[in-house]
């Protein structure tokens, strides 16, 4: 498959439109004085002691809103509540001078289970306050606290404009409607309760003592088959007594492929045949095939895979390894088929899907038409720039593959116009390699904006949070005003406000929320952090660029695999690290000491880098998944550092979507940080030399 890879720099894009220039861009604005900061050396800390943890700051007086009083008063109420002591905690914040401490406190208090909040109560708070966050839990509370003392013209008021959220909503507007005499209007939503809706042992059985008698057989098999697509595999055995004969077949067949008991595939057999055509259970039947390693029957049955999938997305998650396992094994026409019959309508894995196709058609198949009609579906689907950019660089190379110069100028011009996408970079590179990199002018929020968006409400609830050292609960508080900003003005303020509250990793956060929008906030979304400025080497840009995605400069960051801090450190790696540089090693400190974790984590990554030959990809795919996988990969895929394997494709081939996201995103993150460091753009051209490493010859085309 590597001299198959190699094979791909043949398929080339004419010279002539990387010469064609575009029109000169302006360069971004300058940063502020405030959010730079002088590049220094890092320091040497004492040998066998890790560097001394920098202090920290309070805000400055002239921005606090709470009285000394009314912080302590703040403190106390909130340590009652996350103790669940809520009437201690609301006593107290009634005490308080700013009401926004009683405000907080009865926030936390209405989205607590069995707090004793009223329906009125939670019901009040949401219609009062839209753009409070927990918005979700907030509304399933409600219908949790639905009694038969509530008044049932208030319920039917509150479901006619907030629908059910919950099995447990229809359930309560069910009854609701019962003890109205509105049988008739009552078994429809009793029904899609029972079909739908997730529901208690003892939520199930009032349901069931209310209509169970009117429910049918085939409403009993829906229930099952949606528990089982979910994975409640306990909820779909209590319904097994409920089934008809061969529905109760199919689901204890289901039940021990989705347990993984041996004798399963024989279960599968015993099944009358129209039974086993059925979607689920095949497609618990490939994953019980693929945990044994039995691939051939996992590409039979995709292939013979019925009409109705059920959940189409689900299959793609299986049709889209084997198709990715067949192209390593260099069944190239299998990988096709496989992820051209995906079957999915719409979403992210439709357009993994379309994208997966319409590249093995053109760089592994080369049938240029095939490609345009997926990459041309994958345009028409996708809205995110990142997805956009993907979609229309491709498009480009596949109208090169078809000697069409000016649609793949057009393609490319499409692509450029997000200048901190992966692709959108290549792209520009594609139309002039010397033409400097495009970003977006700042924005620049009015004093009248400005001053409107700090009377929100949520905003001063954020602003007290912090004053209250309630830091760890500020996300929901800047993602829900990111989520509810309507304009680029706003959405820049959200930005700028966690900035101002010193959580920048929620700046980073909320700004690529609005970058999905297509708003870029260019230093808000990239800002420059103070220890990464101290690094001598690597690169700064790079070693901001891969904590950006790390962590998002969170320094108390802790992924569920135990990596650690801004960049992420798994504890084993950076106590070898902490040896080699003859540093005492703490834990601790790896999330306590910005400057500590950076220095053992830019060294580590300094060290990939000579590893490979200063090459940003395979550096950056063995800080992810680790070297031993890249060295496998180079093995099925071909070495990235010679000049007749195609880099872009490399990159597109590795198999986890995880460490393939995480490369193009650093990357791309490189190129803008560099035109921040150095306040001047720079060319497009950058970015293949990274990817190609500089010891050799580097190349400057796709098709080199």
């Amino acid at each position: 498959m590597a001299a198959l890879l190699a094979g791909l720099c043949l398929v080339g894009i004419a010279p002539a439109i990387a010469r064609q220039p575009v029109p000169e861009t302006k360069p971004a604005p300058e940063l502020a004085s405030s959010s730079t900061a002088a590049p220094v050396p890092l320091a040497k800390p004492r040998r066998g002691t890790p560097p001394a943890r920098p202090e920290q700051t309070r805000l400055p007086a002239q921005h606090e809103i709470l009285s000394a009083t009314d912080r302590e008063i703040g403190r106390k109420a909130l340590q009652e509540a996350a103790a669940f002591r809520f009437d201690a905690a609301r006593r107290i914040a009634a005490t308080a001078r700013e009401p926004m401490i009683a405000q907080l406190t009865r926030w936390l208090w209405l989205q607590t289970a069995n707090s004793g909040a009223s329906f009125e109560e939670i019901t009040q708070f949401i219609s009062t306050k839209p753009d409070w966050p927990a918005r979700e839990a907030l509304l399933r509370r409600a219908e949790e606290a639905i009694d038969g003392a509530t008044p049932e013209g208030r319920v039917l008021a509150w479901f006619d404009t907030h629908p059910p959220e919950t099995g447990l909503g229809l359930l309560r507007l069910g009854e609701t409607l019962l003890r109205l005499g509105r049988e008739k209007d009552a078994f429809p939503v009793m029904r899609r309760a029972w079909v739908d809706g997730n529901l208690s042992q003892r939520d199930e059985k009032v349901l069931w003592n209310e209509f169970g008698n009117r429910f049918t057989l085939a409403d009993h098999a829906a229930r099952a088959d949606r528990l089982l697509w979910d994975g409640n595999i306990e909820a779909a055995r209590r319904m097994l007594p409920r089934l008809g004969e061969e529905a109760r077949q199919l689901a204890e067949t289901r039940i021990a492929l989705a347990n993984n008991v041996p004798g399963a595939e024989k279960m599968v057999t015993a099944l009358p045949a129209h039974l086993r055509d059925d979607g689920g259970l095949n497609y618990d039947r490939i994953r019980w095939q693929r945990k044994r390693g039995m691939s051939d029957g996992v590409e039979a049955l995709l292939y013979n895979a019925p009409d109705d999938l059920g959940r189409a997305e689900k299959w793609w998650v299986e049709r889209h390894f084997r198709a990715r396992k067949a192209m390593a094994e260099g069944r190239i026409s299998e990988a096709y088929r496989l992820a051209a019959g995906h079957g999915v309508s719409g979403g992210a894995a439709m357009a993994e899907a379309e994208w997966l196709a319409g590249w093995i058609a053109l760089r592994l198949l080369q049938e240029p038409r095939a490609a345009l009609k997926h990459f041309t579906t994958l345009q028409d689907a996708v809205r995110f720039p990142v997805s956009q950019s993907r979609a229309a660089y491709w498009l480009g190379r596949t109208h090169m593959a078809l000697g069409d110069t000016e649609r793949a100028r057009q393609s490319y011009a499409q692509a450029a116009l997000h200048g901190t996408t992966f692709y959108g970079q290549l792209a520009a590179h594609e139309l002039n390699p010397k033409q400097t990199l495009d970003l977006p002018d700042a924005i620049q929020p009015t004093a009248e904006q400005a001053r409107q968006f700090q009377r929100r409400e949520v905003v001063r609830a954020s602003q007290i949070l912090v004053e209250l050292d309630q830091e760890e609960r500020l996300r929901p508080f800047i993602m829900r005003l990111a989520i509810t900003a309507v304009t680029p003005e706003e959405h820049k303020l959200v930005a700028q406000l966690a900035r101002n509250l010193r959580r920048v990793d929620l700046a980073v956060a909320s700004s690529k929320r609005s970058a999905r929008q297509g708003i870029i906030l260019l230093h808000e979304a990239f800002p420059l952090v103070e220890p990464m400025l101290r690094v001598d080497e690597p690169e700064t840009a790079l070693v901001l660029a891969l904590s950006r995605q790390e962590s998002e400069f969170n320094q108390t960051a802790v992924s569920p695999a135990g990596a650690r801090g801004l960049m992420q450190l798994m504890p084993a790696t950076a106590k070898g690290v902490a040896k080699e540089l003859k540093l005492g090693f703490d834990q601790g400190q790896l999330t306590q000491n910005a400057g500590y974790n950076v220095q053992l984590g830019s060294h580590y990554l300094k060290g990939l880098l000579r590893n490979w030959d200063n090459n940003f990809v395979l550096a950056l795919a063995g800080y992810n998944a680790g070297e031993a996988r890249v060295r496998r990969w180079i093995q099925d895929w071909g070495d990235p550092r010679q000049a007749n394997v195609d880099v872009i494709d490399w990159i597109e081939l590795i198999p986890f979507s995880e460490t393939r996201n995480y490369v193009q995103r650093v990357l791309e993150s490189v190129q803008v940080y560099r035109h921040l460091l150095h306040n001047q753009p720079g060319t497009v051209d950058r970015i293949y030399i990274d990817m190609r490493g500089t010891p050799r010859q580097a190349c400057s085309t796709p098709s080199c």
